[in-house]
């Protein structure tokens, strides 16, 4: 038996059913009620942040490679830098005119840098070998055709040396070198080094070219290390000089001040400047600033006008017997 409201419910049921009509085409029903997995959105919106930032990353190290490089540019080769070169000159002596009478003079050349302000060794070493000296009156004692090949410091406090390695004819001594112009070749390359590499108080070890240690202008060297002597050492250095000019430099009309060094008896420093070669324009003295050691002195040179001149500084004979005096000398160009 049917339950009577049963059929009633199906009879309501149905008439709601048939007065419902849908909106909107089938595809658009579809797209309304489509199933949308979460899980893909979650995935999806960081992946597409992920991809946007790691856009903005490769895109901004490509520019700043870029921009880098248009900084660096080629490599910068470094100034020239100043360094002491020491040669021999005549000096007096104890034996004026013999072969003993030479002492170290120095002058300041420019020679590549290693990097910027630091001079590069073996550049200097090998001016002090076979450069030439600005002043004529200057030269190396070394023969011809030695060179050095590399100067690099090692170790550390008193073991620290400068190794420097020659190639060439250097280990037999000329017949015509004395043993004091041998003992002032050697000195003026170990003090030129020394200076070069910033080190001016390390000592130099001489080397061949393949690493041996044997003689250097017939000295026995191996195991030895040279200290070059001091600015203030009158067993190598001239005992008068002129440190401040250069010979042939050109100068400005008017007043010029001379300077140097001087090892002189009561300090007594002689000048005199020449034109044409033995007329004197100007003389003087000057006094330095110690008595009979290398000391400094200054003068100046008043109402200089155009023309070549030759400066001339020398010590006094403080005998007088007319013995020769220590003297250097300098041509000036003033223009």
């Amino acid at each position: 038996m049917t339950d009577p409201t049963n059929d009633d419910l199906r009879q309501l049921f149905h008439e709601t059913a048939a007065g419902i009509r849908p909106e909107g085409s089938y595809e658009e029903i579809r797209s309304r009620t489509r199933k949308v997995d979460p899980m893909a959105r979650r995935w999806f919106l960081p992946a597409m942040a992920a991809a946007a930032v790691m856009a903005l990353v490769v895109g901004g190290a490509f520019y700043l490679a870029l921009d880098e490089g248009s900084k660096s540019g080629p490599a910068v080769t470094p100034d020239p830098v100043s360094t002491e070169i020491l040669y021999a000159g005549v000096t007096a002596g104890a034996k004026a005119g013999g072969p003993e009478n030479h002492s170290l003079f120095v002058e300041k050349h420019e020679v590549p840098a290693l990097e910027a302000g630091k001079a590069d060794p073996v550049a200097a070493a090998n001016l002090a070998i076979s450069g030439t000296p600005d002043d004529a009156d200057y030269a190396s004692l070394w023969p011809a055709g030695v060179s050095v090949t590399s100067a690099e410091a090692s170790g550390t406090g008193e073991d620290r040396a400068i190794v420097v390695r020659l190639s060439g004819p250097f280990q037999e001594r000329p017949a015509s070198m004395s043993d004091r112009d041998q003992m002032l070749a050697i000195n003026a390359l170990v003090r030129t080094v020394a200076v070069a590499a910033g080190e001016p108080d390390t000592g130099v070890r001489f080397e061949n070219a393949v690493g041996n240690g044997e003689t250097v202008l017939g000295e026995d060297t191996l195991g030895i290390t040279y200290f070059g002597q001091g600015d203030d050492d009158l067993a190598t250095r001239a005992p008068v000089q002129i440190t401040n000019l250069t010979d042939g430099q050109t100068v400005p009309p008017g007043t010029l001040t001379v300077k140097g060094v001087a090892a002189a008896f009561e300090a007594n420093v002689g000048w005199a400047l020449y034109v044409g070669g033995d007329a004197v324009v100007q003389s003087g003295f000057a006094t330095a600033a110690e008595c009979c050691v290398l000391a400094p002195y200054s003068f100046e040179l008043k109402d200089l006008e155009p023309g070549t001149y030759t400066l001339l500084v020398h010590d006094t004979d403080e005998s007088g017997e007319g013995l020769a005096v220590n003297q250097d000398s300098k041509e000036i160009v003033v223009q």
